[in-house]
């Protein structure tokens, strides 16, 4: 069962080049779990995740978009939530550099496409759909000139 597979990744200009990580991600780590996919490659990608788009969720697109997201119930605690699953993917993957045990990277895959189908089902659509066009423009090129460093 590939996994991620049903999702569409579809989105906005804001959220679609994270979407289009996810789409990525998500293929890695099913080839990962199926034996398919080289562990020092796997964790060059995990690193990419953890390192830019996790830092470009958490510090750009949360915080930017929450000005309008006022009318949605428990937006706060969504952010929350997923800013928790990136602190736990990422002790995963600590654990592996410490002990090299390839099953750390394989839990990590999988809780990884968990976290992946929470955000494309859950807060990317909400974003998509509540943040003003003005504003995704505003906040994509703040995206953009993040990845530009």
């Amino acid at each position: 069962m590939v996994r991620g597979a049903d999702l569409p990744f579809k989105g906005t200009i804001l959220t679609q080049d994270l979407r289009n990580d996810h789409r990525e991600i998500a293929n890695i780590c099913n080839l990962f779990i199926h034996g398919n996919f080289d562990v020092d490659e796997f964790i060059d990608q995990m690193n990419y995740m953890i390192n830019y788009h996790f830092k470009i969720e958490e510090n750009i697109l949360f915080n930017e978009s929450k000005n309008y997201l006022d009318d949605v119930p428990k937006y706060n605690e969504m952010v929350l939530l997923l800013k928790n699953e990136h602190e736990n993917i990422k002790k995963y993957l600590e654990k592996y550099k410490k002990y090299k045990n390839k099953e750390f990277l394989k839990d990590m895959a999988n809780v990884l496409l968990n976290h992946i189908y929470k955000e494309e089902n859950g807060i990317y659509n909400i974003l998509d759909e509540h943040v003003p066009d003005d504003a995704k423009e505003i906040i994509y090129e703040k995206i953009k000139n993040f990845l530009d460093y």
